[in-house]
């Protein structure tokens, strides 16, 4: 009798699947002094007259800042990164455009960073009334009302990517964005072109502490 030859399987190959490499991270803290008043508006960009045309000036700039549970003022740290890249516009990083190259490379960490007085480090919980009279976006001429500070400074902490950027690096281009770009309402350069002097500012690196240590 024939003996049947055993059949061999077929022996499937696992692949693999490659590791995504996210590079090395770094947390970066930097401190941001003012150099020129900033101004609050929230939402910041939006000029329009108040909805309650019974509040008070006071009122109607209060409404408008950014205040936390313990009753600080403080500026959203996302406002800093759309600062530095729109303060970078036309600038060369090698062969890329600068702005290009450190979009994906920065983040901001928190929601929050709380201002304080440069000299004496205490935090900001009043404000002076800044009123002026300014055309809205069908041209009326309305009455602008929003807090002030000033003198101001803050410290807010970003995720840098060190495998594209060194944070140190970074300082110089947001010295630069301090004082073409600045933020908040009235800043040099803005959505709408941009026309003040407002929220511009200086900066210093603090701290680097690398994801994972």
């Amino acid at each position: 009798m024939a003996t049947k030859k055993a059949i061999k399987k077929p022996v499937k190959k696992t692949v693999k699947k490659p590791v995504m490499d996210i590079g090395k991270l770094a947390s970066a803290v930097y401190e941001f002094t003012g150099i020129s008043p900033v101004l609050m508006d929230k939402p910041p960009e939006i000029l329009g007259a108040p909805k309650d045309k019974r509040k008070t000036p006071e009122a109607v700039a209060e409404d408008g800042c950014y205040r936390n549970a313990e009753g600080v003022l403080y500026i959203p740290p996302v406002w800093f990164r759309s600062s530095l890249l729109g303060g970078l516009v036309g600038v060369k990083l090698g062969r890329s455009a600068a702005a290009t190259a450190l979009k994906p490379a920065i983040f901001a960490i928190d929601e929050e960073a709380e201002l304080y007085d440069p000299k004496t480090k205490r935090p900001f919980t009043k404000w002076t009334l800044n009123s002026r009279k300014a055309r809205n976006g069908t041209g009326q001429l309305i009455q602008l009302h929003q807090a002030e500070i000033w003198p101001w400074a803050c410290k807010a902490a970003f995720e840098v990517d060190l495998m594209l950027i060194d944070p140190k690096d970074i300082v110089p281009m947001w010295n630069r964005a301090g004082r073409v770009s600045g933020i908040g309402p009235w800043r040099p350069k803005g959505p709408r072109g941009g026309s003040g002097s407002y929220g511009r500012y200086c900066c210093e690196l603090v701290s680097v502490t690398e994801v994972g240590e």
